[in-house]
């Protein structure tokens, strides 16, 4: 039985960076960057709250491949947690890392390594896979941020009204828009080859 072997992500189609320290180390800046500025901001869809901040890390896995990702992701985590004010709200420090938030936070270094992960795999070629993906992403950020704030709240129900049930439609239109756009992405790069060849 043999493995498949996992394929260059679209960044690497977009800005070739393998095996240069340097481009690499630009395109993790360049990810804490945007992630650190989407963490501030919301867009409210008619009566729908949709956060950007699970929305661009996404995005930087799949595009990103698993192995640069988690070290964005890292590297946002750990700039937040010394006092860099770049975590949602404009917050910083170890203890929001240990806070009510701070299950999301870590979800968000698992969802992105694995969505890296997948993309590679070719997940995020297609519709329904890059769907799939996403769908699989924002479940790996909820089970712990909801199992951490759960230590934080009385029981159950306040855990789940106030850390998923305002948030599951604004999810659903991220999966969406995200499906979209990674097969998006692949088709460019495929037709741009094919009128430079």
């Amino acid at each position: 039985m043999t493995s498949r072997a996992l394929t260059p992500p679209l960044i690497e189609e977009l800005f070739p960076a393998q095996g240069s320290f340097f481009k690499q180390l630009f395109l993790v800046f360049v990810g804490v960057i945007l992630i650190a500025l989407f963490s501030q901001y919301s867009l409210t869809v008619g009566f729908i709250p949709v956060m950007l901040q699970s929305l661009i890390i996404l995005f930087i896995a799949a595009i990103y491949g698993a192995r640069l990702a988690t070290i964005t992701l890292f590297a946002y985590i750990l700039l937040g947690g010394m006092g860099l004010a770049i975590f949602s709200g404009g917050v910083s420090g170890w203890g929001i890392l240990t806070g009510a938030s701070g299950g999301y936070i870590f979800g968000y270094l698992v969802a992105s390594t694995v969505v890296g992960f997948l993309a590679q795999s070719g997940w995020d070629k297609k519709f329904n896979s890059s769907v799939y993906a996403m769908l699989i992403g924002h479940l790996l950020i909820y089970i712990p941020g909801l199992l951490w704030l759960r230590v934080f709240q009385n029981d159950w129900q306040a855990t789940l009204e106030l850390g998923l049930l305002p948030f599951l439609s604004g999810d659903l239109i991220k999966v969406l828009i995200l499906g979209c756009l990674l097969p998006v992405g692949w088709k460019c790069v495929e037709l741009s080859k094919k009128l430079l060849n």
